[in-house]
């Protein structure tokens, strides 16, 4: 086998949108395995043991379609497989408590924008609204429309090349998005705290919705949390008061509303350490789902109309 066919054959298939070094915090066992709460059938919720690689993943999540397979592959392997690598660095470094270096502190805050922006649901709702065609789009093309030009716009988008370029913007403006330099701005100056908790009598709980937000994340007064562990939480505020008060809040307390608004708003899996709260996680599986930055942005009134760049033509 050649050297440039294995390269695509070892490609890889599963694009981590819940990267494995987060969820191997609740490995505890010996058996290197989380407990995964999802819904393969319905509302029943199941409980299946899993290594962190065989969860939190979907095949081909960030592939680029309609392109050849060493480029599809451009967004796992050169944006995300770096940012993540950083992050668990940065993670690793906070665990064993030590001072973020400014490189780390950044590389978690990218981290954290990824994790509001990167998931199933907001990579099919992004392209989707790159690939519809609104009252505008079709208003501006039959306005210029000649007699040579293809009937319907419809025609023009599913033209190879011109769906690639619709794919290959969307992927642009999707990292934009996370290398967006105002809200990147905005949590690396928050005073970020780690809490750990006893473990006792519950642990904390995490899920494919693992961010925790208050307030609208460019306000001023916005506080964000994610579990880093069972057992502690990651919190980041400009609100040096609310950091005082949280600290200061009993730790039953703290555990059970963090519990409460992950697992409410998860989309497809909650992840734990054992089954020991399989009927706090059963009442509250995504019983209070909030749409994602992505799915806001999205299902907001107006749209700008598509425009083709000079290299994509109409052949």
């Amino acid at each position: 086998m050649s050297t440039s066919r294995a390269a695509v054959v070892n490609q890889p298939r599963k694009h981590h949108y819940i990267p494995a070094f987060y969820t191997r915090r609740w490995c505890t066992r010996s058996d290197c395995q989380l407990s995964v709460f999802s819904r393969p059938f319905g509302n029943q919720i199941k409980a299946l043991r899993k290594h962190p690689e065989g969860t939190g993943w979907a095949d081909q999540l960030y592939a680029l379609e309609g392109f050849p397979e060493d480029i599809r592959q451009a967004v796992e392997q050169r944006f995300f497989s770096p940012i993540d690598s950083a992050a668990a660095e940065a993670l690793a470094a906070m665990e064993s408590g030590n001072k973020l270096s400014e490189r780390l502190k950044a590389a978690w805050t990218t981290f954290l924008v990824s994790l509001l922006l990167r998931m199933p649901e907001d990579i099919a709702a992004l392209r989707s609204y790159f690939r519809d065609v609104s009252d505008g789009d079709r208003s501006a093309y039959y306005a210029a429309r000649t007699s040579k030009d293809p009937e319907t716009i419809e025609e023009i988008l599913n033209k190879p090349k011109n769906r690639r370029y619709i794919e290959r913007e969307m992927f642009r403006n999707f990292t934009n998005m996370i290398q967006n330099e105002k809200l990147r701005t905005v949590i690396f100056e928050m005073e970020w705290k780690v809490r750990t908790f006893a473990g006792d009598p519950h642990n904390l709980l995490s899920s494919d919705r693992p961010i925790i937000h208050s307030n609208g994340i460019l306000k001023p007064e916005c506080h964000l949390a994610l579990p880093i562990g069972p057992t502690r939480l990651f919190v980041a505020s400009s609100d040096r008061e609310w950091l005082k008060r949280f600290a200061a809040e009993p730790e039953r307390s703290v555990v059970k509303i963090a519990n409460r608004l992950v697992v409410s708003d998860a989309r497809r899996f909650v992840f734990a350490t054992d089954e020991q709260q399989s009927r706090f996680i059963n009442q509250h599986f995504g019983t209070d789902r909030q749409p994602s930055i992505i799915e806001a942005l999205v299902n907001a009134p107006g749209r700008p109309p598509i425009d083709f760049g000079s290299d994509t033509g109409r052949s």
